[in-house]
């Protein structure tokens, strides 16, 4: 895994932080584009914690968000366009229906 950091003074504090550890010849600092890369799985997992912990990891936000509050409402809204929906969707809210 690849840490990246949008601002110097924290990317400068995990550095820090991972020679603290003794962790600095396990990782690849990039001063270009401000990343941190450990050397396997094992270390990236320690630098998370130790990240984590001090609160310097960045949580990135990538996915598309839609237009629903929650997976409720989208599991609702998939089964009313599937026919599965309540009386109150299809207009038959009324008790003077004949049946």
């Amino acid at each position: 895994m690849k840490y990246e950091f949008t601002c110097r003074s924290s990317f400068f504090d995990a550095i820090e932080l991972i020679g603290e550890e003794g962790l600095r010849q396990s990782v690849i600092v990039n001063h270009d584009d401000l990343s941190i890369i450990p050397a396997n799985e094992d270390v990236s997992e320690m630098v998370y914690n130790l990240l984590d912990t001090a609160g310097l990891i960045e949580v990135r936000d990538d996915y598309e968000h839609d237009q629903f509050r929650t997976d409720a409402e989208a599991d609702a809204d998939v089964l009313a366009s599937a026919g599965m929906g309540t009386d109150e969707d299809y207009e038959h809210n009324s008790c003077d229906e004949g049946y």
